[in-house]
């Protein structure tokens, strides 16, 4: 870096030297033709032309362009004619430091570093001095001192710096001085730390950031949330959830991903509480993807509201989504519960006709939805793709299904069942004669996750 302002230094003595001769020669020049009266332009153009021996227009046209050259040049330069006003060109900006560890070699021992005014260097000579004085095995702990440090380094825009300060912020439990930082500084400056903290360190320390950037008066961007989202990749445990519903309960405005996570831990064990905060996305604006849509769904079949699952259902074009597997195994869930036979096979005809690949629980529940219709040999077909799909069969569907045959009368179908459970060495264990004691017992698919 000296080497560099030497050279710099160097040749703008250089430079400066040329300018002042180019003044001297010309100023005499010019001050003849203002102040001499006797002297006129056509007895300069002679004299001139007598020393370099050429005609006349081309003697004017030289000092034409000459003067016009001039003009334009100490404009460019900003040149003023009152001494002591011109402009001083600065130091080109530096690199940020390549290592931190090459600044931890150039430490002082001072603790308390006096520099001078951001008048008389500017704001980055500061930052500069600051940052390649400072002692890093010794970082202050008093809080304005420390905010002078933080503020230097996210205009430096330094990553290692960053995550450096953020690690002695974790140790020490120092913080910013409010007073003596901008807040957009101090946002800035947990945003780099934000960006570069790999997955697992965010997993760690991420909720620790949040609680910084509140105790410092700042709220969490939307970046900064989805940042901890994408690190434990969408799938939060419920201490990280337990965090957005605080912030959201203190008036931080949530990200739109942070709102649909929540929802989506919530559309079981609490889904009025999950169509609330769909309520609040709707008049907030936010806009809602499929994984929050599923679980609004989720929560409405959970409290029964099918016809307000299957409008909505009806309404999602509108918002430019696509439904996928757990929509529909949502909404055939919801009408085999509901009763609607019908309405369910309907869904799961769908379903397949946009080749989406039932899961066991929406084969069992359009299985269901067959014998009660007395569709027994459409149940069985059903029940030899959830075969061959290689799904795990559910037992106590295939005992509802000749449970239900038998009953019925229809001993063809109740036959062909019975063979194919010989078939898949399961005879032994569901016989005929034990099929009258048989209760169903269904399966809480409930919205399962794909």
């Amino acid at each position: 870096m000296a080497q560099h302002t030497n050279t710099v230094s160097t040749a703008s003595g250089y430079g400066d030297y040329f300018h002042h001769l180019f003044i001297c020669m010309l100023a005499p020049v010019l001050m003849s033709m203002l102040f001499v009266p006797d002297l006129n332009i056509d007895r300069l153009v002679s004299a001139i032309r007598q020393a370099t021996n050429q005609s006349q227009s081309e003697v004017i046209i030289f000092l034409l362009f000459f003067l016009t050259y001039f003009a334009g040049f100490a404009k460019a330069r900003r040149w003023s004619v009152c001494p002591g006003t011109v402009l001083k060109v600065t130091d080109p900006r530096p690199h940020a430091l390549k290592c931190l560890a090459k600044v931890a070699a150039t430490k002082t021992t001072a603790t308390k570093i006096n520099v001078q005014t951001t008048s008389r260097l500017g704001q980055w000579d500061v930052d500069t001095h600051l940052i390649k004085t400072t002692d890093w095995e010794r970082l202050p702990s008093d809080a304005f001192e420390f905010s002078k440090l933080v503020g230097a380094c996210a205009r430096w825009n330094n990553t290692e710096v960053a995550l450096y300060l953020f690690d002695h912020m974790l140790k020490t439990g120092v913080a910013c001085d409010k007073q003596s930082i901008y807040s957009g500084t101090a946002s800035r400056f947990f945003k780099l730390v934000a960006t570069n903290l790999e997955d697992t360190r965010m997993q760690k320390d991420g909720i620790q950031l949040l609680q910084m950037l509140l105790a410092h008066g700042l709220s969490p961007t939307n970046l900064i949330q989805n940042q901890l989202i994408r690190s434990w990749k969408s799938k939060l445990p419920c201490h990280v959830v337990e965090v957005f519903v605080n912030m959201r309960e203190k008036g931080v405005h949530l990200s739109a991903t942070a709102y649909r996570c929540i929802m989506a831990a919530h559309e079981r064990t609490e889904p009025v509480f999950t169509l609330r905060l769909y309520d609040e996305m709707l008049a907030q604006g936010i806009k809602i993807d499929r994984v929050a849509f599923n679980a609004v769904l989720c929560a409405c079949s959970h409290l029964g509201m099918t016809s307000q699952a299957m409008g909505l259902f009806e309404q999602m074009s509108e918002l430019g989504l696509v439904p996928n597997g757990k929509t529909y195994g949502t909404l055939i869930r919801a009408c085999t519960s509901a009763k609607k036979a019908k309405e369910a096979l309907e869904l799961f005809q769908s379903m397949r006709v946009a080749g989406i690949e039932p899961n066991r629980f929406a084969f069992r529940d359009a299985i269901h939805c067959c014998v009660k219709l007395k569709e027994f040999d459409q149940a069985y077909e059903l029940h030899k793709d959830l075969v061959a799909a290689s799904l795990v069969p559910c037992k106590s569907t295939c005992m509802y299904i000749m449970e239900a045959c038998q009953k019925n009368g229809c001993l063809s179908v109740l036959g062909r069942m019975q063979a194919d459970m010989l078939s898949m060495g399961l005879g032994d264990a569901i016989q005929v004669e034990d099929l009258n004691e048989f209760k169903d017992s269904e399966h809480d698919n409930d919205c399962d996750s794909e």
